[in-house]
């Protein structure tokens, strides 16, 4: 059969791909290209890939192009505010002692399921991550607004599916069993003052209500892809001294270091890496392919336009070519066809939304 080759455009909101396509594609032994180090090894040792932040930086970018400013009114600050795309993080309020797994099923899932009911949180990203003291944590990016006393009541709400608010106030009690107890080692960045109110809050709520959420939202689109690539993308792992052992908080067998994993021998838990999956998505962002075009005349007279352009960047690989181009600017610079392309797939994917989205 003969082979057919043409030059192909993929867009997407962050720039357009160029690259040759062949059909059928046919590659002999000794050039089969090497499968991704992930399709190996299905275990992700609790190491984002570089597919998943390729993925996930997809992600990102339609869900900002997806989320128009907005203005809500704020119960707790009783006023109006302005959001985009708030960014959540969820805590832990006590040392965990379930393993990873147990609490994005009994934890995690229903908060999103409630989230979803409560304030239609439809379109959202959610990393999950080990905080240096061994807990599992949660960051989210979102596009509705939520209160942040709803949302802290909410996965308070959540975390006693386990028992977490209980060993909070279980150990806030032991610890100011004699008044108010200061923490010195705390002191950095939460000075006397703070914990002392801090205590007097607690002692009102009878310690029912810890501080384990945090919300707020990113000013521009620039300071937003710098919180992810610092809070979603980033393979921070907090590692232990050699030979430093203790017992494991799930099942009560020995932890230690293996190849900078701290974790339990016996139920592979660990303190440093997450088990199970580091990051998701929800349905309305699955399958994310952009526009997909043939180029023809008219499309390389516009990709020739953009090669000119002193503010485009152009990357080339050895495969492909990459125009550095936000889609929302090819009407501007004079690429109406490319324009198309994306617009037509935006349609199709999101025909409830086409109209916010193009204007």
């Amino acid at each position: 059969m003969d082979k057919i080759s043409y030059t192909s455009l993929n867009i997407n909101p962050s720039g357009i791909a160029i690259y040759k396509t062949v059909e059928p594609p046919y590659y002999p032994d000794a050039e089969q290209p090497d499968r991704p180090k992930q399709f190996q090894d299905n275990s992700n040792h609790g190491i984002l890939g570089s597919l998943s932040r390729k993925k996930m930086f997809r992600t990102l970018d339609y869900l900002l192009l997806l989320s128009p400013n907005k203005r809500a009114w704020c119960r707790s600050l009783k006023r109006y505010v302005r959001y985009r795309c708030p960014f959540v993080t969820l805590d832990l309020p006590s040392a965990q002692v379930h393993s990873d797994q147990v609490i994005k099923k009994r934890v995690f899932q229903p908060f999103l399921k409630l989230a979803h009911r409560r304030w239609s949180v439809n379109d959202f990203i959610w990393r999950a991550e080990k905080q240096e003291n061994g807990n599992l944590h949660f960051h989210m990016i979102i596009n509705v607004f939520i209160d942040q006393n709803e949302l802290r009541n909410i996965w308070n709400r959540c975390l006693q599916n386990l028992g977490y608010v209980t060993r909070y106030r279980d150990n806030q009690l032991l610890w100011h069993r004699k008044g108010f107890t200061y923490r010195p080692e705390l002191a950095p960045r939460w000075p006397r003052e703070k914990q002392y109110n801090a205590y007097l809050k607690g002692m009102r709520t009878e310690w029912d209500n810890p501080n384990s959420t945090d919300i707020h939202d990113v000013k521009n689109i620039r300071n937003l892809k710098a919180y992810v690539t610092k809070y979603l993308s980033k393979n921070k792992i907090f590692s232990r001294p050699a030979g430093f052992t203790e017992k494991c908080p799930v099942c009560g067998g020995v932890m230690r270091n293996s190849e900078s994993d701290f974790c339990c021998a016996s139920c592979d838990f660990s303190k440093t890496h997450v088990r199970g999956r580091l990051w998701g998505r929800s349905a309305s962002l699955m399958d994310l392919k952009g526009g997909f075009g043939v180029v023809d005349t008219q499309l390389e007279n516009e990709l020739d336009k953009l090669k000119s352009s002193p503010d485009i960047h152009v990357v080339y690989e050895d495969h492909y070519v990459f125009f550095c181009v936000p889609v929302t600017r090819l009407k501007a610079l004079g690429c109406p066809h490319l324009s198309s392309i994306f617009e037509d797939y935006i349609r199709k994917k999101f025909p409830e939304r086409y109209l916010s989205v193009i204007t």
